[in-house]
């Protein structure tokens, strides 16, 4: 009974002191160290705009016809006697904007040991140890 405790209690310590996901992590980079690359996503957004008609009326008494063309953005204007319309034809624009993002893949955290932890659990199975060296040497 007394053996099947000290196994019990030697494997718990074996547990309690075994590798983390810290060492773990180390060993995946280094077998690949393409995981610790960061990367970046570039993220591609398309606005497309309405097209917008305005239209508005000034009264002149003469007979006139002008257009104006610029930048796919098309102006009539006619007067007619007292009357003045005027057409404005915008066409829908399309907007590109593109954004990085830089984006980190694995961020390996530096865990402070807990050394106390390790030394109180050491000095117990030290203890364990002599208790049981010295039943075998008696």
């Amino acid at each position: 009974m007394r053996l099947l405790w000290k196994l019990s209690l030697v494997s718990i310590a074996l547990m309690l002191t075994s590798c983390g996901a810290s060492w773990h992590l180390k060993r995946a980079i280094a077998k690949n160290p393409a995981l610790a690359r960061d990367t970046v996503i570039r993220i591609d957004t398309t606005i497309i705009s309405q097209s917008v008609e305005i239209r508005d009326t000034i009264f002149i008494k003469e007979v006139d016809t002008i257009q104006v063309v610029k930048n796919g953005v098309v102006v009539d204007i006619r007067r007619s006697f007292d009357t003045i319309e005027v057409d404005v034809q915008c066409p829908p624009d399309t907007i590109r904007v593109f954004k990085e993002v830089p984006m980190v893949q694995i961020v390996p955290e530096k865990k402070e040991r807990n050394i106390a932890l390790g030394a109180v659990i050491g000095f117990i199975l030290a203890l364990v140890l002599i208790r049981v060296a010295g039943r075998f040497i008696k």
